[in-house]
Parts: C-alpha cells; sequence; structure tokens
C-alpha cells in the first residue's frame, strides 16, 4: 500500500493513508465514494488545502481507483481494458488554479446539493485539460505500447533459426458485445504478430485443429514456394488433426500478411489472418504500430453465415456489416503526445476497399507492400484494397481522443479511436520535411530501361454470369447490408449449422486519392447503365446486394483472360527464368458485364508499378499487390527472382474462389 503522499500536507496525507487501507476491501465506483473523500473535498471547497494540494490527492484517489471516472481519457484503453497504473507518476502543476466553477460544484457537492456523478464531471474536466496528467515519456516505451495494440495477441519475437508452434482453432470473441464463433491462430484473432529480423530463417508448424482443411499462405514474403501455402499447386491442404511445416524467410522489411488458402473467403472472414512485420537487425524504429481493417456479416444470430459447400456472392465479393480494427468493433488505442508513429495498415476484408483516415491530422505515406516510397508524401487518408499494406507517419501535437475513419464517398464510418496522452517530448519539426529514400530511388532508376518494353502478358478481367442483369433496377439499398432476404430459403447454411461439426452458426502511384474521392462526392455519379455506382473506379459498398447474394459459384464466373492467346485461368502458359524483367500490362475494361475494382496479387515475386492508362508513376516503390480499378489499365515491371510455381490472384476473395487466378511458373 501506498505510505504517506508527498503530494499532500501530511495530516491530510495519514487521512488518505490511513483511509485507503480501510477502504481496499470495498469496490470502487461513483455510487461508492467514502465519506472521508468528501470531507477532503470539503477542506478544499473552504480553502483548508490549496489547488495543488486538492488536485494532486484527486490524482491518487483515481490511481487507486477509490474515486471512477471516465478511464479512457486518464489512462487510455485498448478494447476497454486499463493500462497497469499503480506505477505511474501523478503530474499536477504547481502553479495550478482551479477554476472557480468547479470549486463551487464540490461545495455543493459536499452539502448534498447536487449529485456525485455532477462533481466528477468537474473532475474529468481537469484531466483533458491536462490539469492532472499521467504517464510522462517514459511510460510510453515501445513493448508496453506494441502489448496493447492488438488486443489479447502479444507479438512473437522471432530469432533466427527458430522453431515456432502454431495452431488453426475454433475461438470465441466478444464483438459488439455479443459472443461470436470465430476462427483463430493460436487461439487469437488477429493471429499473434511475428516481429523478425530482415535475412533470418525460422521454421513455422501449423496444426489444424478445425474440422476442415486449411493451408496457411505468407502473403508478400518471397519465400521457396513449398511453403507458399498454395493447396494443389504447393502443397498438400493440412486435413483436420495435422500438421504441415513452413520454412520462412524473410528478405525484405515492412508489413507482411499471413492467412489461408482454403475455402479463402470463409476462412479469412471467420479471423484467420495475421501480420508479420520485418525489421532491418538492430532497427532504432519504434513505435511501430499494425493496425489491420477488416470487416465482416454478422447475422441476427450473431453468427459467421456461409453456405459450407458453395462459394456465394461471387458478383461482387461479400461486404461485410461490422468494421474491425485489430479484429475489435469498439477498438481504441492509446499512444504518447509528439512521438513519430509508424502505423503499418493491411487491409483483410474480402472485397471492402476502405479509406483510412484519422480526423483532423496529415499523414506522411512513407511505405507500400514491400519498400519504402522514394519519396514520401502527405496526404489527408490512405486507399488500400484488400491484402495491400501501406505505412503512414504521424505525430500528435495535442493531446486528446482522435477518430480512426474510414470515408467513402457516400458515408464516414468512425471505426476506432487513438487516444494521445500527454508527454514531455518536443514535438520534431523535422516530421514536416519530406523524406527521401535514396537507396529506393536508385534502386528504381536502374529498372528505368525497362519501363519502354512490351508487355509480354496482357491480362483481361472478365465476368461470366447466367444472372440476369437487368435485376439491377430491383437494387436500391445504399447501406452496408440488408439482412432481410437473409433467410435458409437462399441456401446459406450459418456455421451454427452442426453439419459443420462446431457449435458455431505522372500519376503517382503513392495513391493519394483523396482527390478522387472528393470529386465523386461533388459529382451526381449515376455510374453505367447497369447502375453502377463506382466512384473513382471503386466500388465502396454492396450496390447490389439481393442479386450479389444470389451470385455463386455455378453461375457467376471471374476470369483472368490471356489477351492474346484467348486462353484463361491455369490455361493460360507464362514462363520465366530468375532473373529475366518482364512487364505485364492488367486491363480492367469499363465495358465487361459488371465493370468493378479488382486488387491483383503475384506470390513470390516483387513488381513496380510504373504506369496507368499510359501515364508514367513518378513515385515508386516495390510491390506485390496493386488495385486496379474500374476502366484503367495499369503495367507493372516483374523482377523474377524465386523459382517455382506461383499463383497470381483477384485479392477480392470470393472472385478468386471463383477462379479468377493463374499461376507463373520460374524457372532457376
Amino acid at each position: 500500500m501506498f505510505f504517506g503522499m508527498v503530494f499532500l500536507s501530511q495530516s491530510i496525507g495519514n487521512v488518505y493513508s490511513q483511509e485507503l487501507t480501510d477502504y481496499n476491501d470495498s469496490e470502487p465506483g461513483i455510487s461508492n465514494i467514502p465519506d472521508w473523500v468528501k470531507q477532503v473535498v470539503r477542506w478544499w471547497s473552504e480553502d483548508t488545502i490549496s489547488d495543488h494540494e486538492f488536485a494532486s490527492g484527486l490524482g491518487f484517489l483515481i490511481k487507486e481507483n477509490v474515486i471512477e471516472v471516465d478511464t479512457r481519457i486518464v489512462f487510455g484503453t485498448t478494447n476497454q481494458e486499463i493500462l497497469q497504473t499503480k506505477n505511474i507518476e501523478i503530474s499536477v502543476d504547481e502553479d495550478i488554479v482551479i477554476p472557480d466553477w468547479i470549486r463551487n460544484s464540490a461545495k455543493w457537492y459536499t452539502s448534498g446539493e447536487i449529485p456525485e456523478e455532477h462533481f466528477l464531471g468537474g473532475v474529468e474536466h481537469l484531466i483533458n485539460e491536462n490539469v492532472i496528467s499521467f504517464g510522462e515519456k517514459s511510460e510510453y516505451d515501445y513493448e508496453k505500447i506494441q502489448s496493447k495494440i492488438i488486443p489479447n495477441a502479444s507479438p512473437i519475437y522471432l530469432e533466427n533459426n527458430q522453431s515456432v508452434e502454431f495452431s488453426v482453432d475454433v475461438i470465441e470473441k466478444i464483438i459488439d458485445g455479443e459472443k461470436v464463433k470465430m476462427f483463430g491462430y493460436n487461439n487469437q484473432s488477429p493471429g499473434p504478430m511475428l516481429v523478425a529480423n530482415q535475412g533470418d530463417t525460422v521454421t513455422i508448424n501449423v496444426k489444424n485443429n478445425l474440422d476442415i482443411p486449411t493451408t496457411t499462405h505468407w502473403h508478400g514474403l518471397r519465400l521457396d514456394y513449398k511453403s507458399d501455402g498454395v493447396p494443389h499447386l504447393t502443397q498438400d491442404p493440412i486435413q483436420p488433426g495435422e500438421t504441415f511445416q513452413y520454412t520462412l524467410k524473410f528478405p525484405d522489411t515492412g508489413i507482411f500478411v499471413y492467412h489461408p488458402h482454403v475455402r479463402t473467403e470463409m476462412q479469412v472472414d471467420m479471423g484467420l489472418y495475421g501480420n508479420i512485420l520485418v525489421q532491418e537487425k538492430n532497427s532504432e524504429e519504434q513505435f511501430q504500430i499494425p493496425l489491420i481493417l477488416d470487416d465482416i456479416e454478422i447475422n441476427e444470430n450473431n453468427s459467421i453465415e456461409y453456405d459450407k459447400d458453395m462459394i456465394t456472392h461471387v458478383l461482387m465479393g461479400r461486404f461485410g456489416n461490422t468494421m474491425l480494427v485489430n479484429g475489435e468493433s469498439d477498438y481504441v488505442l492509446e499512444v504518447p503526445q509528439n512521438e513519430i508513429l509508424k502505423f503499418h495498415l493491411t487491409n483483410t476484408a474480402n472485397t471492402r476497399t476502405f479509406n483510412f483516415q484519422i480526423e483532423g491530422e496529415e499523414l506522411k505515406l512513407v511505405t507500400s507492400d514491400m519498400s519504402d516510397y522514394g519519396e514520401s508524401k502527405f496526404v489527408d487518408s490512405v486507399i488500400i484494397s484488400p491484402f495491400e499494406r501501406r505505412a503512414v507517419e504521424v505525430m500528435f501535437e495535442s493531446p486528446g481522443i482522435y477518430d480512426i475513419i474510414h470515408l467513402s464517398p457516400d458515408k464516414k464510418y468512425s471505426i476506432g479511436k487513438i487516444i494521445v496522452n500527454k508527454s514531455t517530448v518536443q514535438a520534431d519539426e523535422g516530421f514536416y520535411n519530406v523524406s527521401r529514400n535514396s537507396e529506393i530511388r536508385y534502386e528504381m532508376s536502374t529498372f528505368k530501361k525497362y519501363f519502354s518494353i512490351e508487355p509480354e502478358l496482357e491480362l483481361e478481367f472478365d465476368l461470366v454470369t447466367t444472372l440476369d442483369m437487368s435485376m439491377h433496377s430491383m437494387e436500391h439499398d445504399h447501406s452496408i447490408h440488408d439482412h432481410s432476404m437473409m433467410d435458409d430459403s437462399m441456401g446459406h447454411h450459418s456455421m451454427m449449422d452442426d453439419s459443420m461439426g462446431h457449435d458455431y452458426e505522372m500519376v503517382d502511384n503513392t495513391m493519394d486519392h483523396a482527390s478522387i474521392i472528393e470529386q465523386g462526392m461533388s459529382m451526381d455519379h449515376h455510374g453505367d447503365s447497369m447502375g453502377h455506382h463506382g466512384v473513382g473506379g471503386i466500388e465502396w459498398e454492396d450496390e447490389m446486394p439481393h442479386m450479389n447474394m444470389m451470385s455463386n459459384e455455378k453461375n457467376t464466373k471471374w476470369v483472368l483472360r490471356d489477351k492474346n492467346s484467348g486462353k484463361e485461368g491455369f490455361d493460360i502458359d507464362f514462363t520465366a527464368n530468375v532473373g529475366d524483367i518482364k512487364k505485364i500490362r492488367l486491363i480492367n475494361s469499363p465495358d465487361s458485364v459488371h465493370p468493378m475494382q479488382h486488387p491483383f496479387h503475384l506470390h513470390g515475386q516483387r513488381f513496380i508499378v510504373i504506369s496507368e492508362n499510359g501515364e508514367m508513376n513518378s513515385n515508386l516503390s516495390w510491390q506485390d499487390s496493386v488495385l486496379v480499378p474500374e476502366g484503367k489499365t495499369i503495367d507493372i515491371l516483374v523482377e523474377f527472382s524465386n523459382p517455382g510455381e506461383w499463383m497470381m490472384h483477384c485479392h477480392i476473395l470470393e472472385h478468386h474462389e471463383s477462379e479468377m487466378t493463374s499461376k507463373i511458373t520460374v524457372k532457376p
């Protein structure tokens, strides 16, 4: 227990310490503030103790949970879990002058004229204005922040040649206050973030504790193709109860993703995904914060609903009705003021493209999938399609609560909050300078001689369907999913179904699309004759929910087609040798049956996005994925450095599962 209080007079300190000892066995709360606290409030209201003594005493009582106020404001929480606070220093200005209205409130409270909660509102005001503050810079070290970023999923720090046991499990999560059965890695969703050093090698033994097959794909890693996790191409699926050994190598720095590649659209939506952070050895970077953006569809029975035998929502992909940040629907993150924070963004949604924004803050866009950009850029928001990654740096100069925003043309969604606590660190004015990565700029310059070569493969994106697309006129719902038609007659089987075996039912390629969004929000975007409402070539919501729901792998198929040979999917024969540099052209025609965006992903290699609709990209980086909006043609330059059989596909997961996929053979 706390013996003596240096911040109060000795007599007052003795009162606090003695009474607190007696109080320890009772439960704290607004309705249970002891009388001796009221006596101290009375002393202050009568000028018996100073403003400084009173504020310091309040700080102690809040710290010890004798008085409860909004702990999100006092300490910050992650998913409503209060940080450990016993060793946090209390800081009160020596020359504090507490406003008269709070003193009056104290008098009225002690005389019984106003209830306790009104007086505590004044206490919260002192905290909001940083008159009482908690946790200076020394409290906000990297490890303490890192351990709270992803709730209930601490990072795993990997050593070279380490062997790690991984499991794929059925789990239960609380989402929007309700229990939801999901899947997880090591009983966690998102799975634990793996933190590795560039150049290291580790072994991951993945055991499948589900009753359905799975694999694990290490998205973006240039590793041995036998560990790429693609069923029937690089390995057999991991059957229930079996274990598969993956060998991971980390040649590139950045943030990467692991996820299944069997019934990907279902297993990812059920929660199977996690990040891999690869750093330079002896990196001095602190405050690297992964933010995984996702949406899932939860039905009225609080379950995630899938047909166990058929891929559904093939037309547009499945849009969720619940948005998550790091697996939480009520995500809250605590960070310090004036530190340069690097947020690693990953989109793990099946379909939804996010437009990420922190309200009131500029974002310094610094990296794409696999490298820094040649030059950083300040943007208001960052568009990120499924399984792309971006990193932005942010420096909060003012304490407060900031909304994490997904900004679509028609709606602004608050999907989480960042609490910025007061710190003694001074703002770094150098943060606002544009940074240039000379190593990347030089590396990119060595590839410019290839920019003008002819493409050796031209891939067209197309749709084949037997659905009556004239039914689009029935679609008038522009909100996130309407569940009114989601009944058993649609052939959907909730994960609550016992048959599942569980009890659960120069174009600048830094992609500052904020201007596109703004233009789209100001224009009358009625789309094409089919009622297509994509703005900037992107469908932000499910504008055709009923038709989308009726589409499945039997009546609808997306394809990758070789423009020159007419071959589709795995019939496309494309071969390269290690060391080759080849251009691939991605064509997303606006004249297809249902034009929409497609995020294109190539396994095991890296590429440069060199142009969009013929305009050269002025800010280059290494990528493994690229968003191809409706009506756009994008040229990528692929460095073939990794031998093996490698998949390429659309990363809208329902599109991928409906055959919008092919492969490339790279010979040693």
